[in-house]
């Protein structure tokens, strides 16, 4: 018969043991757990800290870069190390991040971190050289370089964020192009493209003479007229009218040069040209930018008005552009406005559709550069331009009659340009024969101080990262 007295002391020595290995299994899992919940922590707050260390250094650099017009144009420390890149690095603070400084402080709680930096310039090239045609030209003039923008965040967390052993660092570096957009008269003798020295003009003839001495050009213009005004009466634009007689040029080594003068007529002016001689260095511009100065290079006109530059109604301008398309060229739709200061360089034709202005009075200047083709203008409708055309072939020779002219040709219809207009040949007969056509020298973009581009890479070229400086991830 089952007597469960019996059977209790019977299981006494088995259900003990069973006791206290159930408490040590249910200790042991405790004491995982704890540990296991205090390492979690552990490595969540090492990632938090560093994710948040990242996270202050790319606004700062951001915040940064997004400044940096607006610091060049104050002056002082940047502006010295843009125009020097080889002076002391600059330093960078919390103060000059005012965004960053928020978000720091809602992250890391106030009080809780530090910040600082240092912007420097590496690896100058100022001696660019490339070849055009058969001529090897030096590519870059004056404080005109190519380099990398280093930027340095050094970025500490906590109480002890002042600690130098507590600081995360981080390294960005960019490339970086800086282009003369115009510059001083003393610096522009024997200058290629680059040089800003054509913006003194407001009109730029370099077969003038050939071109405009016989009366039969003018009498075809019929009852229109050219008429060359001024933005501002004290800041004058120079009219060049160059003499293309192969003999001439070759005995005098001079050029006719016109300084006076506002009103081109549709009859011979008396007398037809009027004016001095000035050195032959000025026949010898070219349109051309080495490509290591080039900002960014497009393969057609499509590529550039897709991409980030524009937004369907304003181009954005930082630098100098290059259109690659030999063919079609570079094609501005009627209505475009574009914002910022550059060059548009077109290997082929450039086409004007209509309207092409400013977005705001400060900005400029815009200048079209066809390499070695021809500006169209008012293709579809007529319109007013807002920039400078040049159209001055780099092949040009003025000893021979055949060889290439760069010319502008505005469709028949009413020239209206605010900026400059710099040709091998002016093409008169292509103006309205019955409006009064004007070219106005917009003296506010194209006088005044140096003025250069300053163009960082979008693309990242180096990152350095080092946490806490214990672990290295380059």
């Amino acid at each position: 018969m089952f007597s469960a007295k019996k059977f209790l002391f019977s299981t006494k020595g088995f259900v003990l043991p069973m006791v206290f290995f159930l408490i040590f299994i249910m200790g042991t899992f405790g004491a995982w757990f704890l540990f296991s919940t205090l390492h979690s922590k552990n490595t969540f707050d090492v990632y938090f800290r560093d994710e948040t260390a990242r996270i202050l250094s790319e606004s700062a650099l951001a915040e940064w870069r997004a400044t940096l017009v607006s610091k060049r144009f104050k002056g002082g420390e940047i502006k010295n190390l843009l125009l020097n890149p080889k002076s002391s690095p600059v330093a960078i603070t919390a103060s000059d991040l005012p965004r960053t400084v928020e978000i720091a402080n809602r992250l890391a709680g106030s009080g809780r971190w530090s910040l600082s930096g240092l912007v420097s310039i590496r690896n100058v090239d100022n001696e660019l050289l490339e070849t055009v045609g058969v001529v090897k030209k030096k590519g870059a003039f004056g404080n005109e370089y190519q380099g990398t923008m280093r930027l340095t965040f050094h970025i500490g967390l906590g109480s002890s964020s002042q600690s130098g052993s507590a600081l995360s660092h981080f390294t960005y570096e960019f490339d970086l192009k800086v282009a003369c957009l115009r510059s001083e008269p003393s610096g522009r003798t024997n200058r290629g493209y680059t040089s800003s020295a054509l913006n003194d003009y407001v009109l730029y003839i370099r077969d003038g003479k050939q071109e405009l001495e016989p009366a039969a050009v003018w009498t075809s213009v019929a009852n229109g007229t050219l008429t060359i005004g001024h933005s501002d009466s004290n800041a004058k634009g120079k009219i060049f009218l160059g003499g293309a007689k192969a003999d001439e040029i070759e005995k005098t080594g001079k050029f006719i040069f016109m300084e006076t003068g506002e009103h081109l007529d549709s009859i011979p002016p008396t007398p037809r040209l009027i004016g001095r001689t000035g050195p032959a260095e000025f026949s010898q511009f070219l349109p051309f930018s080495t490509s290591l100065l080039r900002s960014f290079n497009f393969l057609n006109s499509k590529e550039l008005f897709d991409g980030p530059f524009c937004d369907g109604k304003v181009l954005k301008l930082n630098g100098i552009y290059f259109i690659k398309d030999s063919e079609n060229g570079l094609v501005i739709p009627n209505g475009l406005k574009y914002e910022g200061k550059g060059v548009l360089i077109s290997f082929g034709n450039i086409r004007i559709e209509g309207n092409f202005s400013k977005n705001s009075p400060e900005d400029g200047p815009c200048i079209l550069f066809t390499w070695k083709g021809n500006i169209f203008a008012n293709t579809v409708i007529p319109g007013k331009i807002e920039a400078s055309l040049v159209a001055l072939r780099y092949d040009f020779n003025p000893m021979s009659s055949t060889s290439p002219r760069g010319t502008v040709n505005f469709s028949q219809r009413k020239a209206n340009v605010l900026g400059n207009l710099l040709v091998d040949r002016l093409n008169l007969e292509s103006m309205s024969s019955s409006q009064n056509n004007t070219i106005i020298y917009d003296s506010s973009s194209l006088r005044g101080d140096d003025l250069y581009s300053i163009t960082v890479g979008g693309q990242l070229r180096r990152l350095g990262v080092v946490l806490n400086e214990k672990d290295s991830h380059p």
